[in-house]
C-alpha cells in the first residue's frame, strides 16, 4: 500500500460521499449552532490530553520520524509523511497533487489527533525548505506548537480564541484566488487547525464561509487545510462542512454510528485502533491502518 496511498483512496471515498451525507443528515444539525460561551466547560472539553500518554505497544517497533526519513533516503520535493503503513511503507502526501483534498483528522479525545498533525507538519519541515513548504497554525492549545513555531517553515501561530484567525483565513483565501487567476507561484501552504469544532465557534459568518471555500478549493492552488476534530464536537458542525474534506483520517472512534457518519461505513475497525498512535482511512470498501511516526525529542536526539 504505502506510497501516495491518499491519491488511491480518494476515488473510493468520493464514491462513499452520498452515504456519508445521508448518514450525517440523520445525526447532525442543518445549521451552524450558536457559539458556546467561552467559559462553558463544554467549550473547553474538545480534546484534552492525558497526563501520561499511552505506551507504544511492545510488539510494534515504531521508528522515529527522523529514523524513517533516514531509511527512505530522498523523497520527492513537496512531500509530507502521514504515517507508517502496516506493510512497512510510508504513507506519503504529495502537496503538489490536489487529488486527496483537505484532510480531516477525527477521533475520540486522546486518540492522537494532535500528535498526528504535529508529525505531518514536522515531516514537511524536515523534507522541504521554507520556499517549498510553509505552514500556519491555529491551535486551541497554542503552547503545544511552540517547538514547531521556532522553525523557519512556520509563518504564523495563533490561538483559536484570538481575533487573528479570521485575518489568517482571509489571507490564505486571497492567495488561492491570486493563484487561480495567474500562474501559481510560491510554496505549498498548510493551514493546520487543531480543534476545528472550537475554531468554528469563534468565526463570524463571513470567515465561516471563507474557511469552507478554502477547505474545498485550496489544494488545487497548493493551499491545504489539515484539521483535527474531536468526536465530542462532530454534532455541532453542519455535515456539508465536513464533506468539504475529501480525505478523512480516523483515530479511535468508539461510537460506530458516528464513525459511519464520518467515514461512510461502520465496520468496527475504528474501535480496535491503538489509542494515541494508530489511525484508519477508508480504502476499497475496507480500509488502511497506519501508525504515527513521532519526531524525536531533544532528549532522544
Amino acid at each position: 500500500m504505502g506510497l501516495n496511498v491518499l491519491d488511491k483512496i480518494r476515488p473510493h471515498f468520493q464514491a462513499l460521499w452520498p452515504a456519508v451525507e445521508q448518514a450525517a443528515q440523520a445525526v447532525f444539525p442543518a445549521e451552524k449552532p450558536a457559539p458556546l460561551p467561552p467559559d462553558d466547560p463544554q467549550a473547553r472539553a474538545g480534546d484534552s490530553h492525558p497526563a501520561e500518554p499511552p505506551d507504544t505497544p511492545a510488539e510494534v517497533d515504531l521508528p522515529s520520524l527522523q529514523a524513517l526519513l533516514e531509511q527512505l533516503g530522498s523523497l520527492s520535493p513537496h512531500s509530507a509523511i502521514i504515517g507508517l503503513c502496516e506493510d512497512g511503507l510510508p504513507f506519503v502526501l504529495d502537496l503538489y497533487n490536489p487529488a486527496p483534498g483537505s484532510l480531516l483528522i477525527a477521533g475520540d479525545p486522546n486518540s492522537g489527533k494532535t500528535r498526528l498533525l504535529q508529525a505531518i507538519l514536522t515531516s514537511a519541515a524536515l523534507l522541504n525548505s521554507p520556499a517549498q513548504v510553509s505552514f500556519r497554525v491555529l491551535a486551541y492549545q497554542r503552547e503545544e506548537y511552540l517547538a514547531l513555531a521556532k522553525t523557519e517553515h512556520c509563518q504564523k501561530l495563533h490561538a483559536i480564541d484570538e481575533h487573528l484567525p479570521g485575518e489568517m483565513i482571509d489571507e490564505l483565501a486571497t492567495i488561492v484566488e491570486e493563484r487561480r487567476a495567474s500562474k501559481p507561484g510560491g510554496p505549498a501552504l498548510i493551514l493546520a487547525i487543531d480543534d476545528l469544532g472550537a475554531c468554528l465557534q469563534y468565526l463570524d459568518k463571513h470567515t465561516y464561509h471563507r474557511l469552507y471555500w478554502l477547505i474545498r478549493h485550496g489544494p488545487r492552488s497548493r493551499v491545504w487545510v489539515m484539521a483535527t476534530l474531536s468526536s465530542r464536537r462532530v454534532k455541532e458542525i453542519n455535515p456539508r462542512y465536513l464533506t468539504a474534506f475529501r480525505s478523512r483520517l480516523a483515530g479511535l472512534l468508539t461510537d460506530q454510528k458516528l464513525a459511519a457518519s464520518l467515514l461512510g461505513k461502520s465496520n468496527g475497525e475504528t474501535r480496535r485502533l491503538h489509542q494515541g498512535y494508530q489511525f484508519w482511512v477508508p480504502y476499497s470498501g475496507e480500509g488502511v491502518r497506519f501508525w504515527v511516526c513521532e519526531p524525536e525529542t531533544e532528549d532522544q536526539a
